[in-house]
């Protein structure tokens, strides 16, 4: 049952008036995967839902994971985040689900503070038993667009996809088709290699 976070007007008095700025994310290596990669045991089609998987970015700072880009020219761009801020989810709650996804929406609404956005406003916010989602509209150079955060958790990570398009019709259908192709994959796949880094598959 879909149902809205608890106390979240509460979060967006606490967005309004405290803004955390999430320091910077160093990238430790870039690559264009092959077709059909593998990706820490985990697949990444080379297409899901119209976009096209591009790079991907593993970052130094333990418990960050790793991000792969897919995009649709400079219509619609979606990155999913794999990582476990090295913590134990092997049997992950709805607490942690909750808390991972009220951070989330804080370096987004802190990316205003920074001048990335002209607008930002949380349009929706769900949380349900094993996953979150979120629906923002945003403004940047002087154009509109929505974007989108969804959270689970799946084999001990959080999967965090950002899907952002600038068709404020249609991209709502497009951003839950991308959600739930990635996360039904990453649920049903057992990945390979345990528990850490392999550099054969990035």
């Amino acid at each position: 049952m879909t149902r809205p976070f608890p106390r979240f007007g509460a979060l967006l008095a606490l967005l309004a008036g405290v803004i955390l700025l999430a320091a910077p994310l160093e990238a430790q290596e870039q690559s264009r995967n092959a077709p059909g990669a593998v990706i820490e045991g985990y697949p990444f089609p080379d297409t899901v839902a119209g976009l096209r998987r591009r790079q991907t970015i593993t970052y130094n700072k333990p418990g960050e994971g790793f991000s792969v880009r897919y995009a649709n020219g400079n219509l619609s761009w979606a990155d999913v985040y794999v990582y476990d801020r090295e913590r134990n989810l092997s049997s992950p709650s709805r607490e942690d689900i909750k808390n991972e996804m009220s951070d989330v929406l804080r370096a987004i609404m802190a990316a205003r503070e920074l001048g990335r956005y002209e607008d930002l406003k949380i349009e929706e916010a769900k949380l349900e038993e094993n996953a979150a989602s979120a629906r923002l509209l945003a403004t940047a150079g002087g154009k509109r667009h929505l974007t989108f955060a969804f959270l689970t958790v799946a084999h001990g990570n959080f999967v965090k996809i950002r899907f952002s398009t600038r068709d404020v019709k249609a991209g709502r259908k497009q951003a839950e088709a991308f959600r739930n192709a990635t996360f039904n994959l990453i649920r049903s796949t057992r990945p390979v290699i345990e528990p850490r880094r392999d550099p054969r598959y990035i």
